[in-house]
């Protein structure tokens, strides 16, 4: 299927990496989280995009890695025709003004 068929715009990387931590106790946090931020960081270099199901809430600034401009477009269209007051909004946002983004209907 096209890539721009669908809203999963990495179908053709050939690596997911999912990068997670568990800890029994509150103190243990810090090093894990600081720990798998050390591994992100040093495969940084080699990542291309990221995936929409992997994300923290708030996480917009980043739209881009998670989908290309083509359906991003088509994403907020349709939200602009199904969703125009935004109801659905706790998930990674596409808001439906596209004010914010560099293209015209």
């Amino acid at each position: 299927m096209p890539e721009n068929h669908t809203a999963y715009t990495h179908r053709n990387k050939p690596y997911l990496i999912h990068i997670s931590n568990i800890f029994t106790s509150m103190e243990e946090a810090d090093n894990y989280y600081t720990c798998m931020e050390n591994v992100w960081e040093k495969l940084k270099p080699y990542a291309a995009g990221a995936d929409v199901n992997f994300i923290e809430i708030g996480d917009t600034d980043r739209l881009e890695e998670f989908y290309s401009e083509e359906i991003r477009h088509r994403l907020i269209n349709l939200k602009k025709h199904y969703d125009p007051e935004n109801i659905f909004r706790n998930n990674l946002n596409l808001k439906p003004d596209t004010t914010n983004y560099p293209w015209e209907d």
